[in-house]
């Protein structure tokens, strides 16, 4: 399927479907269209991804999870805690860095896309490492590294939705909060 090019070529199809994106609306963005920008044929883009949905959605997994792999790799030797304040700033750094790109997904209803991508990466990055050692995980275990997975995803759409004029650091403080003490702050909304 990929040739001695095909990074270059999924990288180049997926700089056409960017800069689409800036320039019209989503749902007008066509896999024509960004084949002519890409100058590959459909053949090609089929070949590396499953239509448009999946140009958007390689676009945000090699944003986020990238970071994420060679992070994964620190936090064995560090605390867990720790680890994953530092994945979470991480993968909120990387979005803000790309703020153009991910307010325009967000704004034209993308969303879904996005946040299951980043519900992956974060489910999956949890089971990995509060695990530790333990080859299993329980039932219990997999649905709360869900849940917190499915919040952060949330509260990320709320802030990019909103234009990011929160830092990533400020943001990644206040979701460990919430996480620590969010019961307490739901008792005394003033804090």
């Amino acid at each position: 399927m990929a040739t001695r090019n095909g990074g270059a070529t999924a990288d180049r199809i997926m700089a056409a479907f960017k800069a689409l994106l800036q320039e019209t609306d989503y749902d007008k963005i066509t896999v024509a269209g960004i084949c002519e920008r890409a100058d590959v044929s459909r053949k090609t883009l089929y070949s590396y991804f499953d239509g448009k949905e999946g140009v958007l959605r390689r676009i945000v997994y090699e944003d986020v999870a990238a970071p994420v792999r060679t992070l994964m790799d620190y936090f064995s030797i560090g605390g867990r805690t720790s680890g994953g304040k530092i994945l979470v700033r991480q993968i909120l750094e990387t979005i803000y860095a790309n703020k153009d790109f991910y307010t325009l997904a967000v704004v034209q209803g993308r969303i879904g896309i996005i946040g299951q991508v980043l519900r992956d990466v974060f489910t999956t990055a949890s089971i990995d490492l509060f695990r530790g050692d333990a080859e299993v995980c329980s039932e219990k275990f997999l649905y709360a590294a869900k849940f917190t997975s499915g919040a952060y995803v949330e509260v990320i759409k709320e802030w990019v939705r909103e234009g990011m004029t929160i830092s990533p650091e400020e943001m990644t403080d206040w979701l460990f909060e919430f996480s620590q003490s969010g019961n307490n702050i739901l008792l005394d909304p003033r804090q």
